[in-house]
């Protein structure tokens, strides 16, 4: 995968984590799908589906959940073994290396973002499991704003914190979702295909 910039200057590259600087989706995948059976869903958590609510928040997956297939789901269940069953596999994520390279070569010269839909503590250990903490000024998770993606209030919230013009941005994102908040905040977006490089390609294909 290469990775093509927008022509022109910008002061800040915001990034979302899960999918674009970690290739931590099959994981989380493999976390829900496991977290949806034991809870007793009553719908097969598909890749696909899974990608559809890529970006939104975790118990708001469970409730939109809920109200397309008609369950009842307890979220906080549903969340708390993701969350175990996640930070178990932590350790064993790998880093989006196109998207990983760029923030390294941008690092110590433009100011950089994460903008997630994921819980901060996991958010920073994931980062930190590909060595790239460090790297960004800002890191705002769902916990940090009132409306999670496909609003625009944690990209905004992100170039506030760095002191840089939203239209100044450039967002690297790979869901639906993350594309959507970033153009409603005034963001140009480069969008990422993880699938693209990763070397577990065939295995994630043959998981959907």
């Amino acid at each position: 995968m290469t990775l093509t910039l927008p022509t022109g200057e910008f002061d800040a590259f915001l990034f979302d984590c899960d999918g674009t600087l970690v290739d931590s989706m099959p994981l989380h995948h493999r976390a829900w799908s496991q977290s949806f059976q034991e809870n007793g869903a009553s719908f097969e958590f598909t890749w696909d589906l899974f990608m559809s609510r890529a970006g939104m928040g975790l118990h708001e997956t469970v409730v939109a959940l809920n109200e397309q297939f008609g369950g009842s789901l307890d979220p906080v269940s549903v969340v708390t073994r993701q969350h175990a069953l996640f930070r178990a596999g932590i350790p064993s994520v790998l880093p989006v290396v196109p998207v990983v390279e760029a923030a390294r070569a941008a690092f110590g010269s433009k100011p950089m973002g994460v903008c997630s839909g994921g819980e901060g503590a996991i958010v920073r250990a994931e980062l930190a499991a590909i060595g790239a903490l460090e790297w960004f000024g800002a890191i705002i998770c769902r916990e940090d704003v009132a409306r999670g993606k496909p609003a625009p209030d944690g990209f905004l919230e992100c170039a506030r914190r760095l002191g840089v013009e939203p239209s100044r941005c450039l967002v690297f994102e790979d869901g639906v979702l993350g594309v959507e908040a970033a153009r409603a905040a005034g963001m140009q977006v480069v969008l990422v295909d993880p699938a693209a490089w990763r070397p577990s390609a065939l295995e994630t294909a043959s998981e959907r």
